[in-house]
């Protein structure tokens, strides 16, 4: 494992690294929460994605989680995320990727398929992207800063500001992923969907018609956190659907 640093204009990333040697890249975004693990959420997917698929895995630290410093609350609009991506692949000198994203990394996947598809081979969404978040567009920035401050102080050892979740969940609840729909299902990109076991049906339906190119798997038995749940059978899942699927080849 590799640790790098990416510096954009405004932002420093960090990064952990496998299988650097290899010829085509995976970038994967980690979820949102107090606690949230950053890139080592793919400290054990990372290796076996580089060593049996063939696969350079970046897995990044989104700002202001892990060892990156936060970015202004504007930043972290989902399409400003998105935003990110392509001046870090230039900084990298890398071809266009497949990008791998978890719950909240999923669906900054969706804008960022929508706005910059020649930057992608492929895109998969590990039990998100399907729905949006159950968040109120209506509240001001203010005082949804005010609640997670509440709900931070409560927490146990959190190791995100309460800002930077503030700001997250304001961008999402003012740009869903349900938004990227069409520039989606234009693109098509492939896409893989590894839905929870308890996803409900009615929004994969749905999402499946909206998004015709979209391969939906349900891994039976895990909960939203599919890539520890379903622990290694989801990582050789999604190795095995980029080795056939991913338009790099």
């Amino acid at each position: 494992m590799k640790e790098i640093w990416i510096d954009l204009e405004g932002v420093r990333l960090f990064a952990r690294s496998w299988g650097d040697g290899n010829e085509r890249t995976l970038v994967c975004w980690h979820g949102v929460g107090f606690r949230s693990r950053a890139s080592s959420l793919w400290k054990d997917a990372g290796p076996l994605l580089a060593e049996e698929y063939g696969l350079r895995v970046l897995a990044l630290d989104a700002p202001g989680f892990g060892q990156s410093a936060p970015t202004e609350v504007g930043g972290y609009r989902p399409q400003a995320l998105a935003d990110l991506v392509p001046p870090l692949l230039e900084a990298l000198e890398l071809d266009p990727v497949a990008f791998a994203g978890y719950s909240w990394g999923g669906d900054v996947g969706c804008h960022l398929a929508a706005r910059h598809p020649r930057n992608l081979t492929a895109l998969v969404l590990l039990d998100s992207g399907f729905s949006d978040p159950p968040l109120d567009p209506s509240l001001s920035f203010e005082r949804r800063k005010e609640r997670t401050e509440a709900i931070w102080r409560q927490t146990d050892a959190p190791t995100v500001p309460a800002l930077v979740v503030a700001a997250v969940e304001h961008g999402m609840a003012q740009a869903p992923p349900s938004a990227t729909r069409p520039q989606l299902a234009g693109s098509r990109l492939p896409i893989l969907l590894v839905a929870a076991g308890d996803a409900p049906e009615t929004d994969l339906t749905q999402f499946a018609a909206d998004v015709p190119q979209v391969e939906i798997v349900r891994a039976k038995g895990t909960g939203h956190d599919v890539l520890v749940d379903g622990w290694p059978e989801v990582v050789h899942l999604v190795g095995a659907w980029l080795a056939g699927n991913d338009s790099a080849h």
